[in-house]
C-alpha cells in the first residue's frame, strides 16, 4: 500500500503542475458582460464600468453589476457564483444572469434555466429572497441555490445603499436548509464513528446506511465524491459547514475508525449492499483476483486527477454513480456506469465500491486501518 500510495501522490503532483502550466500559457476566458447586458437589459445603453463598488449605470440610473465585484466571500458549493444583476433606480431587481460558476452541473442544471432567473425579476431588495419561501427551492441543490439567493440579496443591498443612496438593510435571511442539513449530517458522522468504534451490531448498522440513503443522498445529495479532492486541489474551497462537514468529516472519521464513510455513511453504499442481498446467484471471485480487482480504483483515480486538473474541470468527474443518482440528472455514459454498477452489485457486493470508487481510494489511502469498509 505505501508504494500504491507513493505513486498516486506523484501521479496528482504532476497532474497539479500540469494544469498549472497549461493555465499560465493560455488566456483565461473573459465575460463579456456589456454583451450580457444587451440580451440581459435590451434596450437600455449603459457607460463603462467604474465606481466603488463596480457598476454600469445608464441615464435612466439603472445600475448593472457584478455580484462577486460586490460580495466576494458569498461562495457556492465549488466556488463564486458570479451573477450579472440589473436594478432600476427604485431598488427593484430587472433580471439577473449567472455567468461563472463553478459548481457541479448535474446538481445546478436546473438553476442555469432562463425559467429560474425570473423569479428574481420585480423583487424589491427589501425582500428576503428566501429559498423556498419567495423563491422556488431545488432539490439537490440546496447549498448553490442558498448561495445565488444570497449573492443576489447581499450585492443588491449593498448597490441600493451606496450608489442609489437608499437605506436599506439585509435582511440576513438564507441558509436554513443547509443549517439543520449540517448539524443532522455531523450527528450522523458522531454515530457512525462511535458505532463502528464499538463494533456495533449489524443491525444498528444496517439502520445508519438508510437513515444516510435518505439523509445524505436524498435530502441533502451531499455525499463525498472524488470531485471534493480535486475542487480543494484547485483551490476551489467553500465556506458553507455542510461542504465542510462532508469534507472533515469523511477524512478526520478514517484516522479515527477506518473508512467509516465507506462502510457506515456511504449513501450510495448503502444502495449497492442492499442491491446486493437481493436473492440472486453471486459471482464467486477468489481472494487473489479480488486483491487485484480491488486495487484498479487507484487508477481510475489517477485517470480522474489527470483529466480533471489540467483542464481545471472537477464538473468532467461527474461520472460518478453518486453524482448521477442523487442529482437525478447525468450524461449517457453517467447512467451507463450507475446501471452497470447496481446490477453488478446484485452479483458482486458492492462493485463499484470495491473495484472503482475513486473516493473510496482517495481515503483508503489516508487509511491507517484496513477496518471500516467492510
Amino acid at each position: 500500500m505505501r508504494r500504491v500510495r507513493v505513486l498516486v501522490a506523484a501521479a496528482i503532483c504532476i497532474a497539479l503542475l500540469g494544469g498549472w502550466l497549461t493555465r499560465e500559457m493560455l488566456p483565461g476566458v473573459q465575460v463579456d458582460e456589456p454583451g450580457v447586458l444587451k440580451d440581459l437589459a435590451p434596450g437600455i445603453v449603459f457607460g463603462a464600468k467604474g465606481g466603488q463598488p463596480p457598476h454600469y449605470r445608464a441615464p435612466d440610473g439603472t445600475l448593472a453589476f457584478n455580484s462577486h465585484d460586490v460580495t466576494p466571500s458569498i461562495r457556492g458549493y465549488a466556488g463564486p457564483i458570479k451573477t450579472l444583476v440589473v436594478m432600476g433606480p427604485d431598488g427593484v431587481i430587472r433580471g439577473i444572469k449567472i455567468v461563472s460558476h463553478k459548481e457541479t452541473p448535474n446538481f445546478v442544471h436546473s438553476m442555469l434555466e432562463p425559467g429560474y432567473a425570473m423569479s428574481f425579476a420585480g423583487k424589491p431588495v427589501t425582500d428576503p429572497f428566501a429559498v423556498g419561501m419567495d423563491l422556488d427551492a431545488i432539490t439537490r441543490a440546496t447549498v448553490s441555490v442558498e448561495a445565488l439567493a444570497d449573492t443576489v440579496r447581499e450585492s443588491s443591498v449593498i448597490a441600493a445603499r451606496k450608489i442609489l443612496g437608499m437605506n436599506v438593510k439585509s435582511s440576513g435571511t438564507g441558509g436554513r436548509t443547509a443549517s439543520v442539513g449540517w448539524i443532522a449530517l455531523l450527528v450522523l458522522f458522531a454515530l457512525a464513528v462511535y458505532a463502528a468504534r464499538m463494533n456495533a451490531a449489524q443491525r444498528v448498522r444496517d439502520v445508519l446506511l438508510v437513515v444516510s440513503m435518505v439523509v445524505v443522498g436524498f435530502w441533502l445529495s451531499s455525499p463525498f465524491t472524488a470531485l471534493h479532492l480535486f475542487n480543494i486541489l484547485l483551490g476551489r474551497l467553500s465556506s458553507d459547514p455542510l461542504w465542510l462537514v462532508i469534507v472533515v468529516g469523511a477524512v478526520a472519521s478514517v484516522f479515527i475508525s477506518g473508512r467509516v464513510y465507506c462502510g457506515w455513511l456511504c449513501p450510495l453504499g448503502a444502495i449497492f449492499e442492499f442491491a446486493g442481498r437481493l436473492p440472486a446467484v453471486k459471482w464467486e471471485i477468489d481472494a487473489t483476483r479480488d486483491e487485484r480487482y480491488r486495487r484498479l480504483k487507484y487508477p481510475v483515480l489517477v485517470v480522474m486527477a489527470f483529466v480533471l486538473l489540467i483542464s481545471g474541470r472537477p464538473g468532467l468527474g461527474a461520472f460518478e454513480p453518486y453524482i448521477t443518482l442523487f442529482s437525478f440528472n447525468g450524461t449517457i455514459l453517467a447512467w451507463a456506469v450507475l446501471a452497470i454498477s447496481m446490477i453488478g452489485s446484485i452479483r458482486v457486493p458492492r462493485l463499484w465500491c470495491r473495484y472503482l470508487c475513486p473516493a473510496g481510494a482517495f481515503l483508503g489511502l489516508l487509511s491507517p486501518v484496513a477496518s471500516g469498509a467492510r
